[in-house]
């Protein structure tokens, strides 16, 4: 663990801070999480990306994200949206490194 992350009880209550499942603004809007609508249209079929584990900045001999972005380019157009799964970035989790280890990364791309 290093000095500077959160303990565990405090990650954990910052992740149920951010879960959206059922949420009351979710219900209030009489949004269904278990359906996926699409401009109006369920029966219409489409494509998607998923991907996790893909934040972690630039590394001395290579970088992972841009291998990640440069693999997913081809695809970019015929999908409808990306599901990302989590571990977005390392080592904490915080949201200070969101835009050196996960946006910069992408945009780039």
């Amino acid at each position: 663990m290093l000095l500077l992350e959160p303990t565990i009880p405090t990650k954990i209550q910052r992740m149920k801070q951010r879960v959206q499942w059922q949420h009351p603004l979710m219900a209030e809007n009489s949004i269904d999480q278990t359906r996926l609508v699409l401009d109006g249209h369920t029966d219409e079929s489409f494509s998607f990306l998923v991907i996790g584990d893909s934040g972690s900045g630039p590394h001395v001999n290579h970088d992972p994200q841009r291998r990640i972005a440069e693999q997913m380019l081809p695809h970019h157009a015929g999908c409808r949206f990306l599901l990302h799964t989590g571990d977005v970035v390392y080592q904490s989790g915080s949201s200070e490194q969101y835009l050196t280890n996960f946006i910069q990364p992408y945009c780039d791309s």
